[in-house]
């Protein structure tokens, strides 16, 4: 059971993690959320109805990967509930 729950923990006891929750603004920026939002307002996002029909460019993707990599680390993926 530890081998399962090991990573989780010490993701959620490292001093990174611990930073990016001290406030709204930090937890943000270790999303990388200002980033995506400029990028989301200089592709016009803003008048798409439907995000997931969109395709993302090479700096669409970069940022993707980028967030989904912040995800990771803070142990926020690790730790979520699995219904399918």
């Amino acid at each position: 059971m530890l081998s399962i729950t090991g990573p989780v923990l010490e993701a959620w006891h490292s001093p990174e993690l611990a930073q990016a929750l001290s406030s709204f603004d930090a937890f943000g920026e270790m999303l990388q959320l200002p980033q995506v939002a400029r990028y989301l307002e200089s592709r016009g996002f803003a008048n798409t109805t439907e995000w997931a029909t969109q395709p993302l460019d090479d700096e669409g993707q970069a940022l993707q990967q980028l967030l989904m990599g912040r995800v990771h680390v803070g142990g926020l993926l690790m730790s979520r509930t699995r219904t399918s």
